[in-house]
């Protein structure tokens, strides 16, 4: 009876010890939309022992991703005509942000929540390997000055983070 005891409060405190270091960096809430139908999903941007995960929940069903982060300068003057050959990563997701929120077709139903245009920098928290789809994303956008203008979930689709 001891022995089982000791097993337990050691497997509990191994387990409190283990995920004592992990912190949520960033969360995004936001929801995906096509057509009549929507999805919510949540994801957590989370460190523990110098890595960083996305945990990410749609449908009360949660999954894991790697993640890599970086911080990288956005030019002036990006528009839906902008060539992707030389651009950087937040680059091509602003670009194709653009596109998808001007896109007539889809009737206004994709959108960043803010004004791409004013972007300047952005520190891109990328979720899992690149796929035929595309890349998922977290774009935190910042100004000239530095400013966080809002980070929004970008890729093959796209939404503001709430």
């Amino acid at each position: 009876m001891i022995q089982t005891t000791f097993i337990a409060l050691t497997f509990l405190l191994s387990g409190f010890f283990t995920h004592a270091d992990e912190t949520v960096v960033k969360s995004c809430s936001a929801q995906l939309k096509q057509g009549p139908e929507s999805v919510d999903i949540l994801i957590e941007i989370i460190s523990q022992d110098g890595k960083l995960n996305a945990k990410i929940t749609q449908n009360s069903q949660s999954y894991n991703q790697t993640v890599e982060v970086g911080d990288l300068s956005v030019r002036e003057n990006l528009t839906t005509q902008t060539e992707n050959d030389d651009l950087n990563l937040a680059e091509q997701l602003i670009v194709h942000a653009m596109l998808l929120s001007s896109e007539p077709t889809f009737q206004g139903q994709f959108t960043t929540g803010i004004d791409l245009s004013q972007v300047r920098s952005a520190k891109v928290y990328t979720i899992g390997p690149p796929t035929n789809m595309g890349t998922t994303a977290l774009i935190e956008a910042k100004d000239a000055s530095g400013k966080t203008l809002g980070t929004f979930l970008g890729g093959f689709l796209i939404s503001p983070c709430k």
